[in-house]
């Protein structure tokens, strides 16, 4: 495991093989910072893996975390996470980008971008603002684009809730596998505020999958819980199926309009 105590770029002419990397900024009494950014680019794979172990319980994690969390006061933003490989990508636990707060406002999620030039394999990517008494942020984009491989991954969710005050937007999702299948569990994007139907509901944001095979995925959520759109949903498959039926697909807004389906 390592951690960064602010955002440092890593760069590596082969490949990157390393533990959890954490980039957070934490007050348990006051207001937060930023979260810093995580950078990597390496001229071959990016694995973020810690200890593997068979047995029952063990310890196996292998995740990335840009997080601005303040239990008592404001968090700012949470960092963005860039990863670019020339080979594959691979990270085996769950990562997060997200700004939380218990009693003030939160920021915006911070974006997620991973590209590599074989296939992309992840654990849950998670972005969004969440404040339990005040505003919220908007969820950041997540992008994932693997130009010859395959695309797996389980959740994917960019999202803003604010319990008691205004939601931002959810964030864009994007993914792309030029000549590759996608493989995915559920994917969310939305805005939630118990004071939605006054008007301070945030949209839902668009959700696009282009792969040139297969395209298999789980639910798909874009949803305003309040008086704003549910995105965009577009799923492309240039040459082979496109199947959703390991949940629902869908594009709403609680008192505004849901976004076209397409596939």
């Amino acid at each position: 495991m390592v951690i960064l105590f602010f955002g440092s770029p890593l760069s590596a002419k082969g490949s990157i093989n390393t533990g959890s990397l954490f980039s957070a900024s934490y007050s348990g009494f006051g207001n937060t910072g930023n979260g810093g950014a995580i950078n990597l680019q390496a001229f071959d794979s990016i694995n973020i893996a810690d200890t593997f172990n068979a047995e029952p319980g063990a310890f196996v994690s292998g995740a990335l975390n840009t997080s601005s969390f303040s239990p008592n006061g404001t968090a700012k933003k949470g960092g963005e996470i860039n990863l670019v490989a020339t080979n594959g990508i691979n990270i085996i636990g769950n990562s997060y980008a997200y700004s939380l707060s218990f009693k003030g406002i939160a920021g915006d999620g911070g974006a997620i971008s991973l590209k590599a030039a074989n296939s992309i394999t992840t654990a849950g990517l998670f972005s969004y603002s969440n404040s339990a008494v005040d505003n919220a942020g908007n969820g950041g984009a997540i992008n994932l684009t693997a130009t010859d491989g395959n695309i797996y991954t389980n959740s994917l969710y960019s999202y803003s809730q604010a319990n008691s005050g205004i939601a931002g937007n959810g964030g864009t999702i994007n993914l792309r596998a030029a000549k590759g299948s996608i493989f995915i569990d559920d994917l969310y994007s939305v805005s939630y505020s118990n004071y939605a139907l006054k008007g301070n509901g945030g949209n839902g944001g668009a959700i696009a999958f282009t792969a040139l095979g297969n395209i298999s995925t789980g639910g798909i959520s874009s949803q305003a819980a309040g008086a704003g759109n549910g995105g965009d949903i577009t799923l492309t498959s240039i040459t082979g199926g496109i199947n959703t039926t390991r949940g629902t697909v869908t594009s709403s807004g609680s008192a505004g309009n849901g976004g076209a389906t397409v596939e």
